[in-house]
């Protein structure tokens, strides 16, 4: 007999490939021995889902198509009774997925009347919370105040919406005592201050923000290395970085290192993490007692509003209006000469 609630999660990738799924790690991990079970639906096999297994979490493979980018309303169809089979094979009580399986979860939800959760990571349009049908779903996570007034604004009841914000493991990310610097290491350069963004090669992470900032940092101070740490998630956009790169001659200084197993240490080995899309690597480079600038749209009405801000500007770190690009250099170059503000 079945005695503990049995989540069934719905995961959109089977590696660590950003920060969402190190999220749903966390989360996954800490239900289990509190009176619930994780079940996990994965596409393909990587390092979260070895991960997930060797911490004895069951894990599934089954792929299941984007919803709204599904060649035919017949494949949609097929994925969807697989989906509310094994669902019902698994006896799930509530069913989670971040909001881009909107779609699965809310019909999981009715086929077998159970509870759907949806989680919201990012910024969202008013037309996409119809779009995806949030006023749908029997519950919303939202990872900050601001999407959740986004939501409440397109019409989701705000008594179905939850802020819980995104979470760092303090045990592991920390600063490091160590004469190691795996940057160094790994990439031999005669720069003196590492500079970072993390996240996947893609548009929205707006790297090419980064790099020209980096052109005009360059331009002042030589020392200076700018690191590009993550996957090639489109090969376009990481083909337009690379000319940019050689049209402002700055490959000397500018390093992509791809993706990282040992982010701890890469964090550990940067001066200052830079941002342009938010996340929770945000909260990892504060642990390890990393300065952070976020570049980012400080809107009027929420600027009063601090709770929901991971970094606050001049408390815990740098905030920086989206296309100020003359305060942000100023922020760099300053950090880059003073050792003491860095630390």
């Amino acid at each position: 007999m079945k005695g503990e609630a049995r989540i069934l999660y719905l995961l959109l990738s089977g590696s660590k490939v950003g920060g969402a799924e190190v999220q749903y790690l966390y989360l996954i991990e800490g239900l289990k021995g509190k009176g619930f079970d994780p079940i996990v639906l994965c596409p393909d096999r990587g390092n979260l889902y070895e991960e997930l297994t060797s911490r004895g979490v069951p894990v599934h493979i089954m792929r299941l198509p984007m919803w709204r980018k599904a060649r035919s309303f017949l494949t949609r169809y097929i994925a969807l009774v697989k989906l509310i089979r094994f669902a019902r094979e698994m006896e799930a009580d509530l069913i989670h997925s971040e909001f881009r399986m909107n779609p699965y979860l809310i019909s999981v939800s009715r086929s077998l009347a159970i509870p759907c959760v949806s989680h919201l990571r990012g910024h969202i349009r008013p037309d996409q919370v119809r779009k995806y049908r949030f006023r749908d779903v029997t519950a919303v996570i939202s990872i900050s105040e601001r999407y959740r007034k986004t939501l409440i604004g397109a019409g989701v009841p705000p008594g179905r919406i939850k802020v819980i914000h995104d979470t760092v493991d303090l045990e592991r990310f920390k600063p490091l005592h160590t004469s190691i610097n795996v940057l160094r290491r790994d990439f031999p350069t005669r720069g003196d201050v590492f500079v970072g963004i993390v996240g996947r090669i893609e548009p929205f992470k707006r790297q090419m923000e980064f790099l020209k900032m980096a052109e005009m940092i360059l331009r002042r101070r030589g020392n200076v290395v700018f690191f590009l740490i993550g996957d090639i998630g489109s090969k376009g956009y990481f083909r337009k970085l690379l000319r940019f790169i050689d049209e402002w001659d700055i490959k000397e200084s500018v390093i992509f290192t791809g993706p990282r197993e040992d982010m701890v240490e890469v964090l550990n080995s940067l001066d200052i993490l830079v941002t342009f899309s938010g996340g929770s690597v945000m909260l990892e480079a504060m642990a390890c007692g990393k300065p952070v600038i976020s570049v980012r749209e400080v809107l009027k009405s929420v600027s009063a509003d601090l709770n929901w801000q991971i970094v606050r500007d001049g408390e815990t770190g740098f905030v920086i209006q989206r296309g100020d690009t003359d305060a942000l250099v100023e922020t760099v170059v300053r950090l880059v000469d003073d050792p003491d503000l860095r630390s």
